[in-house]
C-alpha cells in the first residue's frame, strides 16, 4: 500500500538520470562532429594575417643621369624584451656590438613599458649586421628599411628636399613629385606559425607598384658651381643670404637653382625649418634697376622711341606732388640707350610717363612678372604686380625702375629669357627635353636685339663691368634695392642684384644672382652680385661646352671632364 510513492520517486530519479545522460551523449556526439571543424577554422584564422609589401622609392637624377637622390638599404636593430629575459647570457654580446654598457641594456629590457619591436639602433654597420647574424639571438631582429641619400648634399638641399623616416617627401622635389617617386605599397595575406614566422604567402591582395625614377633638367656640375660661388660671396660679403638661378632661355629648362645658407639633407641634426625654403622661388622682392630693360623695351615697342632718342634728366630729379624721383647725380641729356647704361631713375620714369599707364603694365605682365613661373615646387610666390588702374602717378614712375612691385628670382630669370631668346615667353621647367612647351611672342625681335646691345654696353662700359666673363660677350643689368624696414626704405639694408645672359650676341644661358643685405663696405649690385654672376657663367660655359664668342681666348673644356674640374673646386 505504501509502495506506490516509492515507485514514482524511482521513476522520477531514473528519468532525471536518463535526461542527463542523453544530454551528455548528445553533447559528446556534437563535439565530435561539429567542434573540430569550428576549431580548425578558428586556428586557421589565427594563423593568417595581412602583411604590407614594401616598395622602392624612385631615384632622382640630373639631366646627365647623375644621382641627386637615391634610397640606400639599411638595417635597424629591434628587440623583443620578453624573449630576451630568457637569454640573459647574450646581453653582454648585444651590448658589446652596439657599444652600450651592459647595465644600460639591462635597464632597457626590464623597463615596464618595453615591448616587442623596441628599437635599439636606427642604422647598423655592415660589421654589426654580420655579427648579429652569426650570433642568431632569439628576440633580436634585424629590420630592413630604405634611407634616402643625397650625393650633392648642401648644394641641392632646398631644391631636391628630403624625406621622413617613412620615405615620404617633406620638401622640394621629393614633396612635389612624391606620388610619382613613392610608388604604392602592396598587401598580401600570409600564413604564419606560433612564433610569427611566415610559412607561406596565401595570396596577394594589392599588387606593389615601385616608385618611378625622375630625371631633372638640373646639371649637377652647374648646380655645384653656382652653389660654391654663392656660398663664397655670402660669406665674403657678410650677407644674410642669397640665391641664384641658371637656365636655358630657349626651352625654359632650369640648369641650377641654389640658395644659401643651406643644410646637409643627409644629417638630421642640420635639418632646421628656417633653412628649408628655396629663396629663389619663395622670396619676393622689389627688383630695382634690373627691371629697367623692360621699360626700355616698352619704349621701343611703342614706336615712339628709338635707341638714340634723347631724354632730359636735368637737374637730376623731378617731383610728383610730395614725392621725388631722383638720380645720384645730374646726368643731363641722355639717349634711350644711355638711360639704361647709366641706370637713370629719372630717365626711366620720364620714358614711362610719356606713355599710358597700361603700356608699362602690359610689358611687365607679358614677360611673366606677377605670375608664377610654371615650376611645380611648393611655396612658390607669385610676386606682386597691381593692376595699372590702381596706380597713382608716383607708382607709375617707380614701377619704371623696379619699385612698388615684387618679383621672385625665378620670375626675373624667366623675364630675362624673353630678352635672350628673341621675345618669346616660355614656362619654366625642372624636367629635361621640354620640346612640347607653349610659347608666346611678347616682344618684337628687333626690340630685344636693341635691348641686348644696350645690356652688353652695361657690362662693357657701365656698372656691370665685374660681370665680364673671359672669352664671352655678356649682357646684363645691375640692381641695388633699398629694403623696406621699420616703415621706410633703409639706407643701410640692400639687396644686391645682377641679371644677365651669355654670350650676349647669341645667348645660351641666362643667370640671375641676388645677395641679401651685404654688410661690408661694398653693397651695390655691380660690386657684390656681378662677380658672382661672372664666376657662375665662367664655370657653366665650360661644363656645358659653350664655345667662346670673343677672339683670342681659350676653348672650353669637354663636358666629359667639366664636372671633375669644378667639384675638385660700380654703383647702380
Amino acid at each position: 500500500m505504501n509502495s506506490s510513492p516509492l515507485k514514482y520517486r524511482r521513476y522520477l530519479v531514473l528519468g532525471i538520470f536518463f535526461f542527463a545522460a542523453s544530454t551528455l551523449i548528445f553533447g559528446a556526439i556534437r563535439l565530435q562532429i561539429d567542434e573540430p571543424v569550428d576549431l580548425a577554422q578558428r586556428a586557421e584564422s589565427r594563423s593568417e594575417k595581412l602583411q604590407e609589401i614594401s616598395t622602392y622609392r624612385g631615384i632622382i637624377f640630373d639631366r646627365n643621369h647623375k644621382l641627386l637622390a637615391v634610397s640606400v638599404p639599411h638595417h635597424s636593430l629591434q628587440i623583443n624584451p620578453s624573449q630576451l629575459l630568457h637569454t640573459k647570457e647574450h646581453w653582454a654580446d648585444i651590448a658589446k656590438v652596439i657599444d652600450w654598457p651592459v647595465i644600460r641594456l639591462e635597464k632597457f629590457i626590464n623597463a615596464k613599458n618595453a615591448r616587442k619591436g623596441e628599437m635599439l639602433q636606427r642604422i647598423l654597420s655592415d660589421r654589426q649586421i654580420e655579427v648579429f647574424r652569426r650570433l642568431d639571438i632569439k628576440g633580436v631582429d634585424l629590420m630592413p628599411f630604405q634611407k634616402r641619400h643625397y650625393p650633392l648634399g648642401r648644394s641641392v638641399s632646398q631644391l631636391v628636399g628630403f624625406t621622413d623616416r617613412n620615405d615620404n617627401g617633406q620638401e622640394g622635389i621629393e614633396k612635389a613629385f612624391n606620388q610619382i617617386l613613392a610608388g604604392k605599397t602592396g598587401k598580401r595575406k600570409i600564413l604564419h606559425d606560433a612564433k610569427g614566422n611566415t610559412v607561406k604567402t596565401l595570396r596577394v591582395i594589392d599588387a606593389v607598384r615601385p616608385g618611378e625614377d625622375l630625371r631633372l633638367s638640373i646639371d649637377s656640375g652647374v648646380q655645384y658651381a653656382a652653389y660654391r660661388a654663392l656660398e663664397k660671396a655670402v660669406i665674403r660679403e657678410n650677407a644674410d643670404g642669397g640665391s641664384a638661378v641658371v637656365m636655358n632661355p630657349h626651352n625654359g629648362e632650369i640648369l641650377a637653382i641654389v640658395s644659401y645658407p643651406s643644410f646637409n639633407p643627409n644629417e638630421s641634426s642640420e635639418k632646421k625649418a628656417g633653412l628649408y625654403r628655396n629663396r629663389a622661388v619663395t622670396d619676393a622682392f622689389e627688383p630695382g634697376s634690373t627691371l629697367k630693360p623692360f621699360t626700355i623695351a616698352m619704349a621701343l615697342q611703342s614706336g615712339q622711341f628709338l635707341p638714340d632718342t634723347e631724354i632730359d634728366t636735368s637737374p637730376g630729379y623731378f617731383d610728383l606732388g610730395e614725392d621725388r624721383v631722383s638720380d645720384p647725380v645730374n646726368r643731363g641729356l641722355l639717349s634711350l640707350s644711355s638711360v639704361l647704361t647709366q641706370s637713370s631713375n629719372v630717365g626711366s620714369a620720364k620714358i614711362a610717363m610719356t606713355l599710358p599707364y597700361g603700356d608699362l603694365w602690359d610689358i611687365l605682365e607679358s614677360v611673366g612678372l606677377g605670375n608664377k613661373s610654371g615650376l611645380t615646387l611648393g611655396g612658390e610666390s607669385s610676386g606682386k604686380l597691381s593692376f595699372h588702374s590702381t596706380w597713382e602717378p608716383i607708382e607709375h614712375a617707380t614701377h619704371a625702375y623696379g619699385y612698388g612691385m615684387q618679383v621672385t628670382l625665378v620670375q626675373l630669370a624667366r623675364a630675362y629669357s624673353v630678352l635672350a631668346n628673341g621675345g618669346w615667353l616660355l614656362p619654366l621647367t625642372l624636367t629635361p627635353d621640354n620640346s612640347l612647351f607653349d610659347k608666346t611672342r611678347v616682344l618684337k625681335d628687333d626690340v630685344v636685339m636693341d635691348v641686348r646691345e644696350m645690356l652688353a654696353k652695361v657690362v662693357s662700359e657701365g656698372s656691370g663691368k665685374r660681370a665680364k666673363v673671359e672669352g664671352y660677350s655678356v649682357g646684363g643689368k645691375t640692381g641695388t634695392v633699398r629694403k623696406f624696414h621699420n616703415g621706410a626704405y633703409s639706407s643701410e639694408r640692400h639687396l644686391a642684384l645682377f641679371a644677365g645672359m651669355a654670350p650676349a650676341i647669341n645667348p645660351q644661358l641666362v643667370a640671375v644672382v641676388m645677395i641679401d643685405r651685404p654688410k661690408n663696405k661694398e653693397q651695390y649690385g655691380g660690386q657684390v652680385a656681378a662677380p658672382v654672376f661672372s664666376e657662375i657663367v665662367y664655370e657653366s660655359t665650360r661644363i656645358l661646352g659653350i664655345s667662346p664668342d670673343q677672339p683670342g681666348t681659350f676653348q672650353p673644356l669637354s663636358p666629359k671632364f667639366a664636372d671633375t674640374n669644378i667639384i675638385e673646386g660700380q654703383k647702380n
